[in-house]
Parts: structure tokens; sequence; C-alpha cells
């Protein structure tokens, strides 16, 4: 950052049954831990968010003596996709997305970078290990579910389902599938849209707030970081054609992702064209083209390029992205123009275990020294 002093940072929370204001908890006491040293404030504040008219919290830290400040924001979603979805719409969301990803991998191999993980992850083909062992589960959980229906109550089996099957299939899955629905005609496209406009509208407000914060910071964790992600996309856009957008979106300095799928959606949840409609692979690119490396495009159609009405606005914003080994979500981004993809190694044993590692950032202290020891260093 360049001016530290009034400084704002928005967190957008990912997938599960979040409960408002448990972000911004975690979040804040994520930084209070790591800059213990400091002599820090916090104070309680209220504010009005001025693109939907509603009343929010946010949790001012403050120190050396009140000269710099971060103002810590929440963006809650979770409500919107509340019982969204089904475990049968699940189920087929599924396989149809396995099967949508082997399609585009075997119709167009050499659009697939070679050095994308997630492909050295889930391969290309339906007899991956992965793929299989994902079907497997699919299916038994489906018929799990049907074969409950025609049975009497009985607690054990009552138990597994809804911790297997309502909780993790429903409450975490569900959020993805509801989320990254990009169909327009499906019925789960406007609660995307809904979603998406919320995060939109919470970060101008913090931009246009008479604050006037000297540097923004957009962090999202887990599926929090893809609607950060689409967030940027759709003002850059915007700050093509709007003054006002281009010049309060200049605040924005800094993204921060953590166990953050964004590879992942890329690969399985990409708008796929049809092989011979290279003007709407561009068209996608241009529309959705920020910090994207331009290498799963034109294939063999080089020489035929369109040209893009949007500028990217926002190539100032230094993106960091922290990632763990055994967290099955996030991973190494190699599909984005990242500034720095970092490795967590978590001082509580417990977060080193395989899938517990997702949750393991939120005290990971060295995550927020990373990024906010510009902030916090006097």
């Amino acid at each position: 950052m360049n001016t530290p002093g009034k400084n704002a940072i928005l967190i957008i929370h990912g997938i599960g049954q979040q409960k408002p204001y448990e972000t911004l908890d975690s979040f804040v006491r994520g930084i209070c831990n790591a800059f213990c040293n400091k002599n820090l404030k916090l104070h309680h504040h209220i504010f009005e968010n001025s693109e939907n008219n509603k009343k929010g919290s946010y949790v001012r830290i403050e120190i050396d003596g009140g000269r710099q400040y971060l103002d810590v924001y929440e963006y809650y979603w979770s409500h919107l996709t509340e019982r969204q979805i089904s475990d049968k719409e699940i189920y087929k969301w599924v396989l149809q997305t396995l099967k949508a990803t082997e399609n585009f991998a075997t119709t167009y191999p050499d659009l697939v970078s070679n050095n994308l993980n997630v492909q050295k992850e889930w391969g290309i083909s339906k007899y991956s290990k992965k793929v299989r062992m994902l079907r497997k589960y699919m299916f038994i959980i489906r018929w799990f579910g049907t074969l409950l229906a025609f049975l009497p109550p009985i607690k054990i089996l009552d138990w597994f389902y809804k911790m297997f099957v309502e909780q993790l299939l429903v409450g975490y899955i569900g959020d993805i599938a509801v989320y990254t629905s990009i169909d327009i005609k499906s019925k789960h496209y406007e609660t995307r849209k809904l979603i998406l406009n919320g995060a939109i509208n919470e970060l101008k407000a913090i931009l246009k707030s008479n604050i006037d914060y000297d540097n923004v910071i957009l962090a999202g964790h887990s599926l929090g970081s893809v609607i950060a992600f689409d967030v940027l996309n759709k003002l850059n856009i915007e700050a093509n054609t709007n003054a006002e957008t281009h010049t309060q979106c200049q605040k924005v300095k800094k993204l921060i992702t953590f166990g953050s799928p964004l590879d992942k959606t890329a690969f399985f949840f990409r708008d796929i064209s049809n092989k011979n409609q290279y003007v709407r692979r561009q068209l996608l690119n241009h529309l959705y083209g920020f910090k994207v490396k331009n290498n799963l495009l034109y294939e063999g159609k080089e020489n035929i390029l369109l040209s893009s009405p949007v500028k990217i606005q926002f190539d100032h914003i230094k993106w960091l992205n922290f990632y763990h080994a055994k967290d099955p979500v996030s991973g190494h981004l190699d599909y984005y123009k990242v500034d720095e993809n970092i490795v967590c190694r978590f001082e509580n044993k417990e977060f080193e275990k395989f899938g517990i590692a997702h949750i393991g950032y939120w005290e990971h202290k060295p995550m927020y020294e990373k990024f906010l020891t510009d902030i916090f260093s006097s």
C-alpha cells in the first residue's frame, strides 16, 4: 500500500452454514492474535450502506493512537442459499459437472494448460481416481436417501443422513452448486445474481464512504474468493464506462484469497462454447478477463482476434493467494495472474489434517502478517 492511514477490508465468507458476524469475529480475532504486540484498540461502528439503504456494523482496529486504523467489514450471504437446493438436484448437478468437464478436456486437450494443478489432480478421464471416488460417493448417498424414505424412523440412520447429506451435501456442496449456476435459464441463477450484486453494493458503499479510505482490501475465503473475483470482474467492466466507478476503484489495492477453489471453478464450471465458437470464447474472455491468463482461448484461431472494449482497470491490485496442501478445496492458482501463491503450514496440528486444513487459515498468524504488515508496521 502507498499511504497507509485510513484502511478498510471487506471479508467474504465461504461455504457452510454461517451466521451473521461470525466471519467478522474470526477475522478480527485473527488480526489481534497476529499483532498482539501492538497496542490495538477495537471499536464497534454502525454505518449506512448507501447502495441498499441498510445499516450494518464494522469493527475499527485502531493503532498508533488513532493515526492509523483498519476498518473490518464482512459481506454475509449464507442466508441466500439456505434450503435453495435439494439433495436430488445436487446429485444431478455433480454428475452433469463431471460429464461436462470430461467432455471439455477431451474436446479441447490443447486448451487445457499443461501446468494446471487441478488437471493433474483430477485428470481428464472418467477413469481418474478422484472422479471415480466422487461418482461412487454420490451414488451411495443418492440411493441411501431413497432407501431411507421407505424405512421406519431409525435414529442412527436419520443422524447419518442429516450429517452427511443435509449438512455436508446440501449445506456445503449446495452453496457451490447454487453460486456456480452460470446458466441464465437455471432457477438458481437469480440467487447467484443476488449474492454477487450484494457483494458489489457492499464494496461500493465502502469505496463511497465519507471516511474516504486511502486503501481498501478485498478478501475471500473458499467460495468467498470466487465471489470476490467476480466482484472485481464486474467492477472492471463498469469502470470502463463510468468515471466515478473508475476513480473509486483505484482505492482497491489488494485481493486476498485463502482456501480458494478458483482454479477448480475455472476447470469444472467454465461456460463451455462449441468448438467452432471462437468469437463467443473471446467475448467471454473480455467480460471475465480480470487477472486471467489467455491460454485457454482460441484453439487454432489465433489469427482471428476480436478487439476488446474492456480494458483492465485494476492492474495495480496485488493478489496474494494462500493455500494448504491438505486443503482439498484450495490450491496453487495457475489459471490466474496471481502475484504470490503462498503455501501455508499451520501451527495448530489439528488443522494439518486433510480436509480440516480448509478452516485453518483463520488462526494462521503468518497470513495476517503477510498482507497487513504495511498497516501495522508503526
